[in-house]
């Protein structure tokens, strides 16, 4: 049996705005729900104006409500631009809610300079990739004991 699964970035076709794009993004996930299709990955872009996704979980909670037994994911979360924290946090309120059917799909695109810029503004130094991969780990497994979950006591006190 073949496995069938999509990846939608919500485009925005001409003549067309995000709102459109998103509740056609809506009504392809619950046909795919009923077709038989095992996941259904939605896109992180920012500042791409023919794409309504710059927010992968929310449009993740809008269309697990909307479906019943199709896997909803992320292709991918870009883990640079945010806390490990706050995704791991995002994404267990997503698996609380549709138990087994939340999957997190990771990224690390560099985005155009001012995204960056913009994404970032509230961070106060740069975590390298790698860290931020480990951190992410330990925050789903509950693990404080650890370098970053340190330096977020110490700056938030």
């Amino acid at each position: 049996m073949t496995v069938l699964n999509i990846l939608d970035y919500s485009p925005i076709d001409e003549g067309e705005t995000a709102a459109s794009a998103l509740r056609s993004t809506a009504e392809l996930a619950k046909l795919a729900d009923r077709s038989g299709y095992k996941r259904y990955w939605v896109a992180e872009h920012h500042q791409v104006f023919s794409v309504a996704g710059s927010s992968p979980e929310m449009l993740m909670m809008h269309l697990a409500t909307l479906t019943e037994r199709l896997r909803i994911g992320s292709g991918g979360v870009m883990l640079p631009h945010y806390s490990a924290y706050k995704v791991a946090e995002n994404f267990r309120l997503l698996e609380a809610l549709h138990p087994n059917r939340i999957d997190l799909g990771i990224g690390r695109s560099p985005s155009f300079r001012l995204v960056n810029q913009a994404l970032n503004e509230s961070k106060g130094k740069r975590v390298p990739y790698a860290q931020q991969l480990i951190d992410l780990e330990k925050y789903f497994t509950d693990d404080t004991d650890h370098e970053q979950s340190d330096t977020i006591h110490r700056d938030s006190a």
